[in-house]
């Protein structure tokens, strides 16, 4: 397989990932929140983790210099930590700070997804009706991310912070 092709596979797969998250996704600014919980444990949440370990596998051979690839690499074993921590948190047992790190998620894998195309210059063709991942501006605002604009690496390294912050916190206390 050539590189194009791994690259193009890859950003299938961020697309899947990113997919599921919407379906489980909080939607911040929707007065539903604090009730993506009710997904840990179900088929939705058991396809993260088949997601998650299918784009690792796919990161270590995506042909890019190290540099990328250690940066690309770093970044998802933060959102696989993430996933690892919400796993074990109770279904039922609602949390600001779960909704918090499943949007946390949903951006990273957007945010993913756009640096690949970036540092690729591919696209791929999604079947007809299937919604794309959306652009970087459009999804930093609809994560309520709006405020913290930059290039996509910075944006990257502002989401792990926040990402590692959420995983020293314990998610199923209430703020």
């Amino acid at each position: 397989m050539s590189n194009i092709e791994k690259r193009r596979e890859l950003l299938k797969a961020v697309w899947k990932f990113h997919s599921v998250l919407n379906i489980i996704w909080p939607k911040p600014g929707v007065p539903v929140m604090a009730g993506s919980s009710t997904f840990i444990g179900t088929g939705f949440f058991r396809s993260l983790e088949t997601g998650i370990k299918e784009i690792d596998r796919m990161l270590i051979s995506f042909g890019l210099d190290q540099e990328i690839q250690k940066e690309l690499c770093d970044f998802w074993h933060v959102v696989y930590l993430l996933y690892l921590r919400l796993k074990v948190q109770k279904r039922l047992e609602k949390s600001v700070q779960v909704d918090d790190a499943i949007n946390l998620l949903y951006l990273a894998s957007g945010v993913l997804y756009n640096r690949i195309k970036e540092i690729s210059f591919i696209t791929i063709e999604l079947a007809p009706g299937l919604s794309d991942v959306e652009d970087i501006e459009k999804l930093l605002y609809v994560c309520n991310w709006g405020q913290k604009k930059g290039a996509i690496k910075e944006i990257e390294n502002n989401i792990m912070s926040e990402m590692r912050a959420l995983l020293e916190k314990n998610l199923t206390s209430q703020p």
